[in-house]
């Protein structure tokens, strides 16, 4: 076993000792789940009156944080409150007209190391928009033990909802932002984020989209891969067998859902050689499934992703630069 296969190895382990709400979705959900018509699983959105709060400047960034009400509420008010943080370059010319939206991974607590992985505010010619899934950070539910800790769980049913609520939220911004005048807009997604990025795609216009280290076989990454073994054998004793597991994570799997409404070559998925959680498998055959989007290999797993920086830095600046100036197809 290679260190990048090893260090996955043993973060997943590290995954026994968390303490995990319990399992609130019965096989009798699932099936609803999957019986629902699609405009009730990925419902259509509207734009949405968006709250803004006062700059703050912060080392020559220009933070603004912005809310809005979701439009596939889970129930729980924290959760069904969308909450971006806008990263300007302070009098940067120009730079309102562009945006990238960023979804964060499983478990982030804040948005220091995802942000690492997009061009630095300062620097870059667009504003980023840095998106709080549902469950995490204070969109957590008032029960919550941790970041994450209603998300990615052996509960299929909340992590399907929870995804498509991602989903919803994504788009929801799109639709916010061209109201605010951005012209050109980017989205992007990390790890788990990825998989309601490409799902947005299905039901939203951008200008191009990327996904690194992305979870976008629903099924093969949350159910029969490492992770998978902390996962399945919870939502197994809840009486979520494999089969049905296989029919609800297929809901939010994008190659599942038809082609998207962008160019698939405008659609940059960059995987780790050796990741034993978003297995190399699951870009690839989203690829296959849409026609051939841009794939890049970087010889590391998913732990190790993070040691890569500077360089998915640097791929996804390049990137995020073509799609601006509609050249990535």
């Amino acid at each position: 076993m290679g260190f990048s296969r090893f260090m996955d190895d043993v973060g997943v382990r590290n995954m026994w000792f968390y303490r995990r709400p319990p399992v609130e979705g019965t096989p009798e959900d699932a099936r609803h789940l999957v019986a629902l018509p699609p405009e009730r699983q990925h419902v259509p959105v509207t734009e949405p009156t968006v709250t803004l709060q006062t700059p703050v400047a912060r080392d020559g960034v220009e933070l603004t944080h912005l809310s809005f009400p979701s439009q596939r509420p889970s129930g729980h008010a924290r959760v069904d409150t969308v909450r971006l943080t806008r990263l300007s370059r302070r009098n940067g010319p120009g730079a309102r007209r562009r945006a990238v939206i960023v979804a964060h991974g499983a478990y982030a607590t804040s948005w220091d190391r995802p942000l690492l992985f997009v061009p630095d505010p300062r620097r870059a010619r667009w504003d980023t928009f840095a998106l709080e899934l549902p469950h995490h950070m204070t969109r957590q539910r008032a029960d919550s033990l941790y970041s994450g800790a209603h998300m990615v769980t052996g509960d299929v049913v909340r992590i399907t909802d929870g995804i498509l609520q991602s989903d919803a939220d994504i788009r929801a911004t799109v639709l916010a932002l061209r109201a605010m005048g951005y012209e050109r807009i980017v989205i992007g997604g990390i790890s788990i984020g990825a998989s309601p990025t490409m799902q947005a795609l299905q039901n939203i216009e951008v200008d191009g989209a990327f996904g690194l280290v992305p979870s976008v076989d629903a099924y093969v990454g949350l159910w029969d891969s490492l992770l998978g073994r902390c996962l399945r054998p919870v939502g197994n004793r809840a009486g979520i067998t494999d089969d049905l597991a296989r029919e609800v994570l297929r809901v939010i799997t994008p190659a599942a859902l038809g082609a998207p409404r962008v160019a698939p070559a405008n659609v940059l998925l960059v995987y780790g050689k050796d990741d034993l959680v978003c297995v190399p498998a699951e870009a690839r055959g989203l690829s296959r499934a849409w026609g051939g989007c841009a794939l890049r290999e970087l010889p590391c797993g998913h732990a190790t992703f993070i040691m890569f920086y500077p360089r998915v830095r640097r791929m996804v600046n390049a990137w995020i630069e073509r799609c601006m100036m509609g050249e990535c197809s």
